[in-house]
């Protein structure tokens, strides 16, 4: 979890109010930690580092490890962000943000294939995303190697100077690995 320090000082005596905080700075400043999470006009609570992936034998020995970088990414929800697709020879390691695919391929503790990105496919070739919803996009498994990526765009056409031709869509994408 990701916190804040507010060092407010509401004017009640010299070292602020003791009601809103159980500690204080060098200079008498009250220092109230507050999760993210707490304060509606900030987004991000949770900072996500890594995906760690762990082979054990059969007694519970560590056979190997490898591990997958997700440090873009911030969400005010803790929740499953990496999905893990496991095939006989290899492990894919795959989630979605900001509009784009993210991908590991791994083999125990070798890369097969070291992290790519794969942008979310749009229904017309001159559209482009002015902006994403993070808070509604994801990536879920559907059946045998396939995901679907969902999400809310803000699209614009290209060719259209006016404001007035943009639009917000709800997308559906079919992810599908070999």
């Amino acid at each position: 979890p990701r916190y804040r320090t507010d060092y407010s000082r509401f004017g009640w005596g010299p070292y602020g109010n003791s009601r809103f905080g159980s500690s204080y700075d060098r200079f008498g400043m009250p220092i109230n930690n507050q999760f993210s999470g707490m304060n509606p006009y900030m987004i991000e609570s949770y900072q996500y580092t890594h995906a760690v992936v762990v082979g054990f034998s059969q007694t519970g020995n560590i056979l190997w490890d490898n591990s997958f970088e997700i440090s873009d990414v911030s969400s005010p929800i803790l929740d499953r962000f990496v999905y893990v697709s496991l095939e006989e020879d290899y492990i894919v390691l795959l989630y979605v943000f900001d509009n784009v695919i993210r991908t590991k391929i791994i083999s125990e503790n070798q890369v097969i294939e070291g992290k790519s990105f794969d942008d979310i496919k749009l229904r017309f070739e001159d559209d482009v995303v002015k902006s994403t919803n993070l808070a509604i996009e994801g990536l879920n498994p559907w059946y045998y190697r396939t995901f679907f990526a969902y999400g809310v765009q803000n699209i614009r056409h290209k060719g259209d100077a006016l404001e007035q031709y943009s639009r917000e869509v709800f997308f559906i994408n079919k992810v599908v690995y070999r």
